[in-house]
């Protein structure tokens, strides 16, 4: 299943460099690419905090490239050469490409982020639910 994730990805990589090849230079980034990678970043660096988290917790992580049971190290290697070969990649794309793959991976990592925060509402409510509710009291009394 990785594998046919990686192979839909350097698809899309296949079909997104010779867009930007027919261009003789590349162009720098623009003010507006540099908030569009910022929110990109910023989201994944959230999405990488919930899933650390998640995992320290004992949970099962749904990212189908991390597996169901990554090890720290796999998220934290993982996940950080995402940020670089995403920044990489949008550096050598031109214009609107450049704009489409990275609004493209905002809404990605803004759903991801959304699931989990979702996803840690349902298993605090569901871990307080299950917890007995226990009411006690003490009465001291001097004679």
């Amino acid at each position: 299943m990785v594998s046919l994730i990686l192979l839909k990805i350097l698809l899309i990589l296949l079909i997104l460099f010779p867009l930007n090849l027919t261009a003789q230079h590349f162009e720098p980034l623009s003010k507006q690419d540099i908030i569009l990678e910022s929110v990109f970043v910023g989201l994944t660096c959230i999405d990488w905090y919930q899933t650390k988290k998640f995992r320290s917790e004992g949970r099962r992580e749904t990212n189908k490239i991390l597996g169901s049971e990554p090890s720290q190290e796999r998220v934290d290697t993982l996940i950080f050469l995402g940020i670089v070969s995403h920044v990489a990649v949008a550096y050598f794309l031109s214009g609107e490409v450049r704009k489409f793959f990275t609004v493209s991976f905002i809404f990605i990592e803004a759903e991801a982020v959304w699931k989990n925060y979702n996803s840690e509402i349902n298993y605090r409510k569901k871990d307080e639910e299950e917890k007995p509710v226990r009411i006690g009291f003490s009465v001291n009394i001097k004679i």
